[in-house]
């Protein structure tokens, strides 16, 4: 099996694999804090760890040892995104919401405060309703996340409309595992390009499993900061 195919096979139904000690686990590990940058931390660390060294040693084996180590982060990644929900003392979705975050960190849907005219917002946070108004509009307008206008012009549909569509739901899901598989392919293959080398492969293995887990815990923090995940009309129909 080639990478990119590997990729394809890793990048699919992130967070449901999760049993029932892990979930539970994960909601009262995640409840013990209430700074997300250290737990964003924590996690980042978890994998940069394992990536300097599946690719520190170099060697024939290398291939196995980077595949193995992407198979580490989609096992970290959904608890360092999820986990960030219960922090912010949302209602977690393990089965959906990373299927969401991914969306936006693949770039195929936007967290925003509102839905736009021609666009479908998928209503994803009754909760992160009420933050605005308060101490989340800083926090959003200083990242650069989200819309602070909350106009909804456009189609509205909830998570559980979008589940009873399956049609609909497989459709997306597959659009986002073809973005995101194209998002990091070229550097999972810079990752094996030089995975033989001894200590420079350690680097660059670490590093793009920082980006990796980093960028997708700055989705989820979106994710879970804003009420909707807007789509365009093409992309989602139910």
């Amino acid at each position: 099996m080639g990478l990119q195919e590997e990729l394809t096979q890793i990048f699919k139904d992130w967070g449901q694999e999760l049993n029932s000690q892990e979930r539970v686990a994960l909601k009262k590990d995640a409840s013990g804090y209430s700074d997300v940058d250290a737990w964003k931390a924590k996690h980042i660390a978890m994998v940069a760890t394992s990536g300097v060294a599946a690719g520190v040693t170099g060697g024939p084996w290398s291939y196995a040892a980077i595949v193995a180590d992407l198979l580490w982060c989609r096992k970290v990644a959904p608890l360092g995104c999820l986990g960030i929900g219960y922090i912010y003392d949302e209602d977690v979705d393990i089965d959906q919401d990373m299927n969401m975050i991914m969306a936006i960190w693949a770039g195929v849907g936007v967290a925003s405060a509102g839905v736009p005219a021609g666009k479908v917002g998928v209503k994803v946070s009754p909760k992160a309703t009420m933050k605005f108004g308060t101490k989340m509009i800083p926090k959003l307008a200083a990242k650069g996340t989200g819309k602070l206008a909350g106009e909804v012009v456009g189609k509205v549909v909830s998570k559980t409309a979008l589940k009873a569509s399956s049609k609909a739901l497989s459709k997306l899901t597959a659009k986002i595992v073809d973005k995101a598989v194209a998002k990091v392919f070229a550097k999972a293959a810079a990752k094996v390009g030089v995975g033989w080398i001894p200590i420079i492969g350690g680097v660059v293995s670490g590093g793009i499993n920082w980006w990796l887990l980093s960028t997708m815990m700055d989705a989820a923090e979106q994710y879970y900061s804003n009420p909707y995940v807007v789509f365009d009309g093409n992309e989602l129909a139910v």
